[in-house]
Order: structure tokens, then C-alpha cells, then sequence
């Protein structure tokens, strides 16, 4: 598919973002105003246990799904494959469910959890897995935009349904929290196994028919295993070290900042929902054209840093929005920014390690930023808190970034022109590094400019390109 084409594909799922977006800022700003700190840090572990349980339980056969995908276009083999990967982690999650559930009843032992927490917990992670393949397919069809309804239904069902628990139950928040978590993240499984249903019930065939054998995927998915989880305990590290040295408080303010800044994310997961099985396929049918991802990774390149400096510039704004308890999450945005921003980019300079299925070189790629993490909260936190665990959140995805990019190019050489990004990329990292210890201020609005003009300096030609084909779209619509 030509760049073009790309974009105008990505245009028509920016109204369902947009109100993702909206929703997302509603429920953060309408929870924080009834929830304190410390009960809305404890459901932000309780998601972090289940991010990690099915990052591991998946056993990273939703990476084979995408890369088998293509293999061929009859419906038959793609019905095979989605169950053959999706039956093992389902029948492992509900087998590891009951071994726990079992143990901490019979032997009355609350590790961690209380038996009916583990219960809400195993039924949070089975709705995740669900999710996760029912919303993989619809990546892979690019019904992007029954995509974003899935988010959106999951954002209003949770709203509404919090709104109303609260009303009726305000002495047992952190209950009704997890269970609109848990029926919201039913509904998105829900919704896209629904507008899948002919590969979910479709029937079945021999995969090995099409060359496809089951050990192949495996010794492609298990990998995986260790990478996503390794990648999902990297996401965590800030949350668990948090709890560690300091409380649920610490945790929900910190949180707080990272549910603003996953509002900027949507952008992150709008582009990966497209770009990466648009990414597979034009490899696949033209594996020599390397300025395909060149010019897909300067355009995101300019859209991610544009809309992060503008959210540090403005942090102070943003959450003026939550509750009054949460105030010091404006200082822990400017470097929690850098996740979205070098992750996203990030999805378009891996590409040499998808394409050449160098799965196991993805296990290095994770756990280096882990372990800079890990150094990072152990040494920040004790001394700055929340912001201690920003600012090593932010080093650790640009190492993320150079350590995804960098081997990527040992086996699928792009030239990226890292030169200008790492100037675009040391000029942000000073402007955070103002923001994160200063309100909004002249010598703020005078580094976002210069920020900007660098950065449009950089990428003029690619910002041409960008202007050129906005103003042809608001032509076509007799908006201009």
C-alpha cells in the first residue's frame, strides 16, 4: 500500500481516537474527583498484575498470529490459525487459575491477594486474552474502525458502570473499580469476537496444508514469552518499586499522570493498530523497498514529537482536570511523555527483527531498558519520588528505542538519519528535563519553541509533505 494511501487509511480512524481520547480524559477526570489517591493506586496494581499475567499467559502466539497471518487468504487456514493460537492460553490461564485459587483457600495464605481477588484477577486475565485476539484480528483484516469502537465501547462501559457502583456502594471503591474494569475489558472481547465471528467459528483445517507447521509457530511464539513479559515487568517496574519505597498514594498520583499520558498514547496504539500488519504485508510483496519505512518513520517521527513537547508545555492544564490530590502528577508528565513517543517510533524501526523473524533477538531488546529501569527507580525514587520514577521511565524507553532500532539494522538496513534524531531527541530530553522541576513559565514556552523549530528544520521536507496532503484532504471536502 502506498504512503498515501497509509495515510488517508489512518485518517479514518482519527474520529474513533479522538473520541477515545475524550473518554479517556472523562473517566480519569470524573475518578479522581470521587476516588482518593490511595484506593485509585490500588487498582492500578490490580492492572498491572493482570497486564503481566496475560503478557506471560498468551504465550506469544499473538506475535504468530500476525506474522502467519498472510501466509495465505483463505479463510479457512486463518480460522485454524486464531485457534490454534488462542486455545493454549486460554486452557494454561484457567489451569493456573485454579491451582491458585485452590491454594490460597485451602490453605487460607493471601499471597498478594485474598482467594476472591485472585478469583476477580483470573477472570480479568481470561477477559484480556479474549481481547487480545479478538482485537489482533481486526488489526489484521484493518477493520480499524470496528478497532476503535472496541476501545470506545470498553472507556463507556467502564465510565457508566463506575459512576453507577459508586453511587450505590461509596464504602467499597476499589471493588467497583475492578469490577468495571474487568466488564469493560469483557466488552471489547465481546465486540471483536463478534465482528469476527466468521473467523472464530469458522472451520477448521490442516495448517500443515499450507506449509505451516505447529512446532514452526511455536518455536516462533515462545520467544515471545519471555520478551512481552520481560517488556510488560519493564512497564511495571515504576508502579512496583513505587509501592515499595513509598504507598498506594505515590502509586495512584503516579498513575494518574500515566493514564493522561496514555490519552497521548492512544495516537501510539491508533498508528501500531495500523502500521503493523501494513508493515508485514508490503514486505512481503516488496521486501526491497527500504524508503517505505524511511518516510513512514519521519512522519510519526514529527507527529509524536510535535504532540508530546505541546502536553509538557501544557502539563499544569491538563491536570488542573483531576481531583486536588493530584496535582504533582504535572510533574511526572514530561518524562513519562517519552514512552509513547519513542515506543511508536520505535514500531516502524523494529521492523527488521518482525521481518527477518528474529524473534529471540527481541528477549536482548527488552530486558537491557528493564534492567536501566530498574537501576534507574532504585536510585531516583528514594530521592525524588513520583518523579524519580518519570524521569527513569523516560531513559529507559529511548534506550528501548536505540536498542529496537539499532539491531533491527543489523539484519534490515534502513537509513533512518538517526543523526537528526538523536539532535531532535537531546533538545526534548533538556526541555523535560526543565519541566519536570519547573511550572509553566517564559523559559518553558522559549525551549517548546526552540524544540519545534529544530524539529521542523530537521523534518521540512516531511512536514511539507504532511501540509501538502492535509490541505488536498480538506480540498476534497470543501474545507479549504
Amino acid at each position: 500500500m502506498e504512503m498515501k494511501g497509509i495515510l488517508r487509511h489512518f485518517a479514518t480512524i482519527g474520529v474513533g481516537t479522538l473520541l477515545n481520547m475524550a473518554l479517556g480524559f472523562l473517566a480519569t477526570i470524573l475518578i479522581t474527583r470521587i476516588v482518593n489517591p490511595g484506593y485509585y493506586g490500588e487498582l492500578s496494581i490490580f492492572k498491572m498484575y493482570g497486564s503481566l499475567a496475560g503478557s506471560i499467559l498468551w504465550l506469544g502466539l499473538d506475535q504468530a498470529l500476525v506474522r502467519y497471518y498472510y501466509i495465505s487468504d483463505a479463510r479457512n487456514y486463518k480460522s485454524s490459525l486464531l485457534h490454534f493460537c488462542v486455545r493454549w492460553p486460554l486452557f494454561i490461564t484457567i489451569g493456573v487459575s485454579i491451582l491458585i485459587i485452590t491454594v490460597t483457600s485451602i490453605q487460607k495464605v493471601n499471597v498478594i491477594y485474598s482467594t476472591i481477588q485472585w478469583i476477580a484477577l483470573a477472570i480479568y486475565t481470561i477477559g484480556i486474552i479474549f481481547s487480545r485476539f479478538g482485537t489482533t484480528i481486526l488489526r489484521l483484516e484493518c477493520k480499524t474502525k470496528e478497532y476503535s469502537w472496541c476501545n470506545v465501547s470498553q472507556q463507556i462501559v467502564y465510565i457508566l458502570l463506575s459512576l453507577l457502583l459508586l453511587y450505590f456502594y461509596k464504602n467499597n471503591e476499589v471493588l467497583v473499580l475492578i469490577i468495571a474494569t474487568i466488564v469493560g475489558q469483557f466488552s471489547v472481547a465481546f465486540f471483536s469476537m463478534l465482528v469476527g465471528k466468521e473467523y472464530w467459528l469458522g472451520e477448521n483445517c490442516t495448517l500443515t496444508a499450507y506449509n505451516v507447521s505447529k512446532k514452526e509457530l511455536v518455536q516462533y511464539a515462545w520467544p515471545f514469552i519471555i520478551t512481552t513479559s520481560v517488556a510488560t515487568f519493564f512497564q511495571s517496574i515504576d508502579r512496583i518499586s513505587l509501592n515499595y519505597f513509598c504507598d498506594y498514594n505515590e502509586v495512584g498520583v503516579y498513575s494518574s499522570a500515566l493514564v493522561l499520558v496514555n490519552v497521548f498514547a492512544l495516537l501510539q496504539s491508533t498508528f501500531n493498530t495500523l502500521w503493523t500488519p501494513l508493515s508485514v504485508e508490503h514486505y512481503t510483496k516488496n521486501p526491497e523497498d527500504t524508503a517505505f519505512y524511511k518516510q513512514a518513520q519521519e512522519f510519526i517521527t514529527v507527529l509524536m514529537f510535535a504532540f508530546g513537547m505541546t502536553i509538557i508545555l501544557f502539563k499544569e492544564i491538563f491536570v488542573i482536570l483531576l481531583g486536588h490530590e493530584y496535582r504533582e502528577a504535572a510533574y511526572l508528565i514530561p518524562f513519562l511523555a517519552f514512552h509513547p513517543i519513542m515506543y511508536t517510533i520505535s514500531e516502524v524501526t523494529v521492523g527488521g527483527l518482525v521481518f527477518k523473524k528474529k524473534s529471540k533477538i527481541q528477549i536482548v531488546v527488552s530486558i537491557v531498558p528493564c534492567i536501566v529501569n530498574l537501576i534507574g527507580n532504585m536510585a531516583l525514587i528514594p530521592i525524588y519520588g513520583g518523579r524519580g520514577a518519570a524521569i527513569s521511565t523516560g531513559i529507559a524507553y529511548i534506550t528501548f528505542f536505540v536498542m529496537r532500532t539499532l539491531l533491527s539494522n543489523r539484519y534490515y538496513y534502513v537509513d533512518y538519519s538517526l543523526m537528526r534524531f538523536s539532535i531532535l531527541s537531546v533538545s526534548s530530553i533538556l526541555f523535560a528535563v526543565y519541566a519536570t522541576f519547573h511550572a509553566i513559565d517564559i523559559m518553558s514556552v522559549f525551549l517548546y519553541i526552540c524544540v519545534l523549530t529544530i524539529m521542523l528544520f530537521l523534518y521540512r521536507d516531511s512536514v511539507k509533505i504532511m501540509i501538502r496532503y492535509g490541505i488536498g484532504i480538506l480540498k476534497k471536502n470543501n474545507l479549504c
